[in-house]
């Protein structure tokens, strides 16, 4: 029994390390869902204060247990272990999350089922109010032809969709739609535009080859053919992540209402929300022109520009070190929040598990941090508000923030 959990704990730590391979995960994820006790353990290491408590509860435990036993433990965990960095000042963990699931790691095969047993315990009452629980968000949107025509994705069978100017479009079975060249054209530019709800995202490759895939609530228009544009142009309403096909020729060009955002052939994202206060461009790779107003930056990898069209400040912000796992979480499939609002974290959820929100007066000034799969059910993205002191009550799909 031991050589399984010391073989799950490796695997916690690597997806906390981000250094999980695509069968790993697969792994993982079976053994998170083969038990409750496996979902609320996952559930719980997304927070920091939660492990600490179980670490100062761990302590005295750990009087009982032969240094030995504890150094085997090590032993076993070996290469899971997070990079120690020696600075003048001492060793010190290079990543939080890291901390956390080492210590996680180490209490799951020494006191796993003390974890499970106050878990248990203590939310009873959790559990009995969200017998019905709000489902994550799904793969599915809805194209709008050039005839006006429209097609619910999720409903609509694998293959051909239409064809239009001598482009095919297709729908494949692992939620993508694709548009391929199917013949020369008459030149005739349409556009199609493909949108999402809340509670919805897509995948689409575009006529040039470009990769784009929509998060929720958010659309993007675009012609059937690029063949006889001088530019590659399509307009953006929320957030989407793009990976341009190169083409020197015909620089690609993302509109929102805000800004334009101009590549040849690059990896970033654009975040455009029409209830937020700024617009956030995220470079990975390759190099962007922001563009707004009378104002233009050039984007270099790591890089993230900040706009906020509604101030009087009238100028483009950079972050010369952006957070470029955070702003692209949404696209891996994770919620991540640093520091974060109550007003930004339920802004996400609200577009992911269709809420409304409604906030008290004079909310307390709450920064949360955390990280919790888009997978989940509204029920394990409470957790996230529970731990971060966030005071709410829930009826249907209506949340409130309580002021408590």
């Amino acid at each position: 029994m031991f050589e399984t959990e010391f073989h799950i704990s490796k695997l916690l730590v690597g997806y906390f390390r981000d250094q999980l391979t695509a069968e790993e995960l697969d792994e993982l994820n079976l053994w998170k869902n083969s038990s409750e006790d496996n979902k609320i353990y996952f559930n719980q290491l997304m927070d920091e204060h939660i492990v600490q408590n179980k670490l100062q509860r761990f302590q005295e435990l750990s009087k009982s247990i032969e240094q030995k036993v504890w150094n085997k433990t090590l032993e076993k965990l070996g290469d899971s272990f997070p990079v120690i960095a020696t600075t003048g000042k001492g060793s010190v963990m290079l990543n939080l999350w890291s901390r956390i699931a080492v210590a996680a790691a180490v209490i799951f095969v020494l006191a796993g089922g003390l974890w499970f047993y106050e878990h248990k315990i203590n939310n009873k009452s959790l559990t009995a109010t969200h017998i019905n629980d709000i489902p994550a968000g799904k793969t599915t949107a809805t194209l709008t032809l050039a005839n006006g025509k429209k097609i619910v994705l999720s409903d609509a069978m694998n293959g051909q969709l239409a064809e239009e100017t001598g482009v095919s479009i297709t729908k494949t079975a692992d939620g993508q739609l694709v548009y391929k060249m199917s013949g020369e054209g008459n030149g005739e530019i349409k556009y199609n535009t493909l949108t999402t709800r809340n509670g919805e995202q897509y995948q689409v490759i575009l006529p040039d080859g470009t990769f784009a895939y929509l998060n929720a609530a958010s659309s993007i228009t675009f012609p059937t053919t690029f063949t006889h544009a001088k530019k590659r142009e399509v307009t953006l309403d929320g957030e989407a992540y793009f990976e341009v096909a190169k083409d020197k020729k015909h620089p690609f060009i993302v509109k929102t209402n805000t800004q334009e955002v101009e590549v040849l052939g690059t990896h970033f994202n654009v975040k455009s929300y029409a209830e937020e206060s700024i617009v956030k461009t995220t470079l990975l790779e390759g190099s962007v022109k922001v563009v707004f107003k009378n104002q233009q930056a050039i984007l270099k990898p790591g890089q993230q520009s900040l706009v906020t069209p509604s101030s009087n400040n009238e100028h483009i912000s950079i972050n010369y070190d952006a957070d470029v796992a955070e702003a692209i979480a949404w696209k891996n499939g994770v919620f991540e929040f640093k520091n974060a609002s109550i007003q930004e974290l339920m802004l996400s959820a609200a577009r992911w598990y269709d809420l409304n929100v409604i906030y008290e007066k004079n909310l307390p000034d709450l920064k949360i941090s955390g990280r919790i799969s888009r997978n989940v059910n509204f029920s394990g993205f409470i957790n996230l508000l529970q731990f971060g002191g966030v005071k709410f009550k829930i009826e249907g799909r209506n949340i409130t923030i309580l002021n408590e």
